[in-house]
């Protein structure tokens, strides 16, 4: 009966937690992941990059989410530059210029939405950067190092055998390696010899701790000087636990303690709850003289960060432990790579299949780099950035414990969460916080106005339209005849007005209207930038640029020329979203299109009724014009030279479509005098297709340790018929591939690919 009443006010009690956790907001708790083409650059080149978000409840991308914000920023916290990028699908993409205005060695890249900034847990997505140059920079000094240590369930228990883990790091921050540390008791006798850490300064030692002594880890420096830091004090009369984690399909638990302890616990009931988010699991036990230990079976924990906590028999936690539930699951997914030479020898082809397992498809974004690159170090890919970032609150290099699944870095990852201690979601602030939401979701480009001359009594609506990007959204008049609406709104678009009166009829109106600019508010980014993300970007390979001088006059394209090229190669196509691309009708493509028929046909589809993607006859493609459905009568006969552009989709997932914005000028008189126009001069970025600099030399070193051959931001790859992928050689004997992305079943993907020629291997 005692049993059956405990569980049921814990069960209560936890139900409170989670009550109390997940009733103040009804929004996404966003998680931020961009994958940059790679990290260090040379002046003239650009930043390109893929931004995914995931709801860390739902674990799938929030279709809520609208408004990215990605800046680059000084270490002090000073904007260099931002922007404000539209996401689709929990999915977006975007550049940088690397240009004279970084003039710094080192940025920090900030990714963020508004409305993640009501939560403390919540933190932007960080990435430095690095701005090589042709400079002799002094060696930076380490300086001294600092002890850290993490008891295992946070705290030393007295009379039992405990487990600490160790953090080395110099003043930089960085992990530090040793293999000289000892621990020793207060009478300085050595109770473990030569402990080591790993190249991340983690390390982990165990011993039985007696009550009432003082113990310390120390190290003696090649000068004389002895570092040390003393352990907490072991507490008596407290239980722990410990956590083996190394079992293929289950985790076990141990209840720790002294003997008396025990036996003055004997038949005493306590509890062990773990829980991610909103998932909670939970055993309710006897203590007894035989240590009780609880088996969790991994297939019933979700797969990633899980905490456990023990409670007493008053139901205070009392002890607790973060570790990483590896487990056969599909979060994450590996595609199938192959390869062969094209036709002439100067690209390789890239096809990339999902393995037969998976759902149906995966959007994926791809950087290429010569074979022997050192331009890219990323702290986190989209695994840890969605399966660890959100729980724990050290600045360590995440990426590493992905890359490959074997146990040593099983292992290495344990030690890591061992040291996090609670991580960001402390059991306190579950308990009793309440969300307070001061930051609102951004919809769109909020548009406030008024229409001077509006008669409410025959005309209450208006007509809005956007010439590029071709949207028509109407929006009802208030009493005061102003208006409040949000739009997805770009930079360099115009925003036509018109005025709708009885029975349809439109005309120009008299319009007072601004674009709230609050979207775009001056921040202190401060607090985001801790002393981990100052860290500098290490060299894996243990050499700098600096040890060869640039030349950027002769290594690589000054910056005067990459504006020039960056305006030669900005052709009249635009991208508005990852799945939506358009074409300015300029005088080259009337010329070689006369027809619309034709030019429709030159974009990939068959001109036919019904229209259809070639290659892809599944169901007909619908043509819009000037925002309204047209039959094929309606716009077959149609000359390109009346045609302003043309927006179309070729996804399948989210159904092609094409849409054509007549040309004003040739539409009567009449027709342009119904509409006032302004040119829009904040709001979204419009991401660009990529393009590859110009480099001078493909065969310098320079170029083979921090050249690009290729960026790839949306690729969509099935299951049934690989996607082929060309990739341009430039004199390379091989393509190191990053490849990160998201299937459509919410897995994740994040490879690093070596792809070498015949020849080189």
């Amino acid at each position: 009966m005692k049993k059956n009443l405990l569980l049921g006010i814990f069960f209560f009690t936890m139900v409170f937690v989670l009550g109390q956790h997940s009733e103040a907001f009804n929004g996404p708790l966003e998680n931020i992941h961009l994958h940059l083409n790679k990290t260090s650059f040379l002046q003239g080149e650009r930043l390109w990059f893929k931004a995914y978000i995931q709801d860390q409840n739902t674990k799938l991308p929030p279709l809520e989410t609208s408004n990215l914000h990605v800046g680059i920023f000084t270490d002090n916290g000073e904007e260099v530059k931002r922007k404000l990028f539209l996401v689709e699908n929990g999915m977006t993409q975007g550049d940088f210029a690397i240009d004279s205005t970084l003039v710094e060695s080192e940025y920090v890249v900030l990714a963020w939405t508004n409305y993640m900034r009501n939560f403390k847990d919540l933190e932007p997505f960080r990435q430095r950067i690095m701005i090589l140059r042709d400079v002799k920079e002094a060696e930076t000094k380490e300086g001294g190092i600092t002890i850290s240590v993490y008891p295992e369930g946070g705290q030393l228990i007295a009379g039992t055998y405990n487990s600490i883990g160790i953090l080395v790091s110099n003043s930089l921050g960085q992990g530090v390696k040793l293999n000289d540390l000892d621990l020793v008791d207060e009478k300085g006798e050595v109770l473990r010899k030569k402990i080591a850490t790993n190249s991340f300064g983690m390390g982990k030692v165990s011993f039985v701790a007696e009550s009432g002594e003082a113990y310390y880890l120390q190290r003696q420096r090649s000068d004389g000087i002895m570092i040390r830091a003393k352990l907490p004090p072991s507490v008596s009369g407290q239980f722990g636990i410990r956590v083996d984690n190394k079992e293929a399909d289950k985790v076990r638990i141990e209840m720790i303690g002294s003997e008396t302890l025990f036996r003055a616990n004997d038949g005493e009931y306590f509890s062990l709850a773990v829980y991610q988010d909103e998932f909670i699991g939970f055993e309710n036990f006897e203590v007894n003289a035989d240590k009780p230990v609880i088996w969790f079976p991994r297939e019933q924990m979700p797969y990633g960060v899980v905490t456990a906590v023990l409670f007493d028999k008053e139901l205070r936690p009392v002890s607790h432990r973060m570790f990483f539930n590896h487990k056969d699951d599909i979060v994450k997914t590996d595609l199938e790579i192959d390869h062969c030479l094209t036709k002439w020898g100067d690209s390789i082809q890239i096809d990339v299949l999902l393995p037969p397992s998976a759902e149906l498809i995966s959007n994926i974004s791809l950087s290429a780099l010569p074979l022997s690159s050192r331009a890219n170090n990323p702290n986190n890919s989209i695994i840890s950035s969605f399966l660890v970032n959100p729980y724990v609150v050290k600045g360590i290099q995440n990426r590493y414990y992905f890359e490959v699944d074997d146990r040593q870095r099983r292992f290495e990852l344990d030690q890591r969460l061992l040291i996090e201690g609670w991580g960001k979601y402390e059991w306190d602030s579950r308990k009793w916080e309440e969300r307070k939401l001061e930051f609102e979701m951004e919809k769109g480009i909020p548009i406030s106005g008024r229409i001077m001359d509006a008669n409410l009594n025959y005309e209450d609506q208006v007509l809005l339209h956007t010439d590029l990007s071709g949207t028509f959204e109407y929006v009802e008049l208030e009493a005061g005849r102003t208006f409040d609406h949000s739009m997805n709104l770009f930079e360099g678009d115009s925003l036509s007005f018109s005025l709708i009166g009885s029975g349809g009829n439109l005309r120009k109106p008299k319009v007072v209207f601004e674009l709230q600019e609050d979207v775009m508010e001056v921040m202190n980014v401060g607090p985001w930038l801790n002393p981990q993300t100052l860290q500098t970007v290490k060299d894996d390979y243990g050499e700098t640029i600096f040890d060869q001088p640039l030349d950027l006059d002769k290594r690589t394209i000054a910056l005067d020329e990459v504006t020039v090229s960056d305006r030669r190669r900005a052709d009249n196509s635009f991208q508005i979203t990852p799945f939506v691309e358009g074409r300015l009708i300029d005088e080259e493509e009337i010329k070689r299109y006369p027809s619309l028929v034709g030019y429709i046909a030159g974009l990939g589809f068959s001109a036919g009724n019904p229209v259809r993607q070639t290659g892809y006859p599944r169901g007909p493609v619908p043509v819009f014009v000037d925002g309204v459905i047209a039959s094929y009568q309606e716009w077959v006969g149609i000359p390109l030279r009346n045609v302003a552009n043309v927006v179309f989709s070729k996804n399948h997932v989210y159904r092609p479509f094409i849409s054509i914005t007549l040309n004003s000028d040739y539409i009567s008189s009449e027709r342009r005098d119904q509409f006032v126009k302004f040119a829009i001069e904040k709001g979204y970025t419009r991401p660009r297709n990529y393009f590859a600099p110009n480099y001078p030399d493909y065969t310098s070193n320079i170029f083979k340790k921090y050249g690009v051959l290729d960026w790839k931001p949306n690729v969509i790859v099935g299951n049934e018929i690989p996607t082929s992928i060309t990739v341009p050689l430039k004199n390379q004997n091989g393509v190191l591939l990053f490849i990160e992305g998201l299937v459509s079943d919410g897995s994740l993907i994040s490879q690093k690919v070596e792809v070498q020629l015949p020849e080189a291997r």
